[in-house]
């Protein structure tokens, strides 16, 4: 999984080199330091890039993999050429924003997406570490999509929901704009990142079911549907005692209402398609979201079918539809790999939320008490054959 990822980064970096005026392509090693010197040489840019911003970068990436200090690189110097981005890593010291009516340094760059890019700051008065989320909109449209996301994103208010802090929103002179979410600081980063470094026991994995699946309980009684949970989505930060607990995060692709789409007309499925395709994460999209000629709602349950390939993930370290084949996902045909070995209570819990049908899989709150009733048999000492039997 780890080696798909570097690849798609690769070819993400790779991408948006050609982009560039020059269209010239850098063979320099995406693992050589002095990538970002060569590439300013390389298409003819220098006056772009002084040997300052160069250093600057070089310095900022220290100790960063190079495939993604590139990455991030490449898509802050498209912007200053005019293309979608920004130069998310310049400057960043000296950079402060108003959000919230809180002054806050923007310091380092998290992550970085195809819409967004995520900061880590500090509260130039109080000196706590913050996180900015900043979405780069072309246009009035955009911007008001990104203001919805942060309008969805205040309503919600759970111990499993990383918490909005504020937002902001400022005009571009090139006719754009740029919104700023402000967001606590998530020491624990995301899941994906800690599932792949750690060792985690039933217990952990149970947990980690549990408290998502009360964060999407939470969410469907809004009523809102989040349409893009995976583990990246999912932050970990210190529970006060010693323990990390799950934050879902990210709301830019959840929907307020279930559509059905046996009853809409073609321009809704269309509109509905085009949302899937560009919010929504392939591998984890559910059947109704995958053939939305099948008649099927899409809401809430495709949630579920998401958390069920989380699980898996957590269990297997690989995912049940890693190539995102479409067949594969509207029949649910996935199996646990043969070599690895998992609870059987945790393979009928990943089994019930993988059904195919939509009206056949448990409400979020169904899992979160299955979860939780597991976990306390595990503690009491309860027999495998009686745990499964609790399902």
């Amino acid at each position: 999984a780890g080696s798909a990822r570097r690849r798609r980064e690769g070819t993400c970096a790779r991408a948006r080199v050609q982009a560039l005026p020059a269209r010239r392509w850098l063979h320099t090693s995406l693992h050589s330091s002095v990538i970002f010197r060569s590439a300013a040489q390389r298409i003819g840019a220098q006056p772009l890039v002084p040997e300052k911003v160069v250093a600057d970068i070089e310095e900022q990436y220290k100790g960063v993999p190079s495939v993604k200090g590139m990455s991030s690189w490449f898509s802050g110097w498209g912007q200053g050429l005019g293309l979608s981005g920004g130069l998310s890593g310049l400057g960043l010291a000296k950079s402060i924003i108003t959000i919230g009516g809180r002054q806050v340094r923007l310091q380092r760059v998290l992550a970085e997406g195809g819409y967004a890019v995520v900061f880590a700051g500090q509260d130039v008065s109080t000196g706590e570490g913050l996180a900015v989320k900043r979405i780069i909109a072309a246009d009035r449209e955009t911007a008001d999509r990104a203001e919805g996301e942060c309008q969805k994103h205040a309503q919600l208010r759970h111990e499993h929901i990383l918490p909005f802090m504020g937002m902001t929103k400022q005009k571009r002179k090139d006719g754009g704009y740029e919104v700023y979410l402000l967001l606590p600081l998530c020491d624990g980063g995301h899941l994906w990142d800690y599932a792949s470094t750690h060792s985690l026991s039933l217990r952990d994995k149970l947990r980690v079911v549990a408290e998502v699946a009360s964060a999407l309980a939470y969410m469907h009684e809004v009523p809102l549907a989040h349409l893009d949970l995976k583990l990246e989505n999912i932050l970990l930060d210190d529970d006060g005692g010693g323990q990390q607990r799950c934050l879902l995060c990210d709301f830019g692709s959840s929907i307020s209402e279930t559509m059905d789409c046996g009853s809409m007309s073609r321009k809704e499925r269309l509109d509905l398609e085009d949302h899937i395709a560009r919010f929504c994460t392939p591998m984890y999209r559910a059947p109704e979201m995958v053939d939305l000629y099948a008649g099927l709602s899409v809401g809430p349950p495709a949630d579920v079918w998401a958390l069920g390939c989380i699980c898996y993930v957590l269990c297997f370290g690989v995912h049940p539809f890693g190539e995102a084949s479409a067949v594969q996902i509207i029949t649910a045909a996935w199996a646990p790999p043969r070599d690895r070995v998992c609870d059987a209570s945790m393979l009928e819990l990943i089994g019930a939320m993988l059904r195919p049908q939509p009206n056949e899989r448990p409400e979020a709150k169904g899992v979160a008490a299955a979860a939780r009733g597991l976990i306390s048999d595990l503690a009491s000492g309860i027999d495998e054959p009686q745990r499964i039997a609790r399902l």
